[in-house]
């Protein structure tokens, strides 16, 4: 099984272990609430520092969430975290708007 699917069906089986919506698992991650959808339906890759992230809404090392069969401990405080904004390339410029 790609690993993508793989994260999908965590994710699934978490958020429904802790009793959550996709909406209150995104906004535990500061992130917009398709892209969590997206990342549920294996539609979007996943890098290694949003493992660390999604691994830590339901108290769980990015080790312990990629093993399966690992429940859930907690979820974090069931506290939004501040919106997640995409840092900036080093030495790239924004595409200027087509004319």
């Amino acid at each position: 099984m790609p690993l993508v699917e793989f994260i999908a069906g965590r994710l699934r089986e978490l958020r429904a272990q802790g009793g959550l919506t996709q909406e209150q698992v995104a906004a535990l991650l500061g992130a917009d609430t398709r892209w969590y959808q997206r990342l549920e339906l294996g539609a979007k890759d996943v890098r290694v520092s949003t493992v660390d992230r999604l691994a830590a809404v339901y108290g769980l090392s990015a080790t312990e969430f990629l093993a399966e069969g690992t429940p859930h401990t907690k979820v974090s405080a069931l506290t939004p975290a501040a919106p997640h904004k995409p840092r900036k390339a080093a030495g790239r410029h924004p595409i200027p708007p087509r004319k």
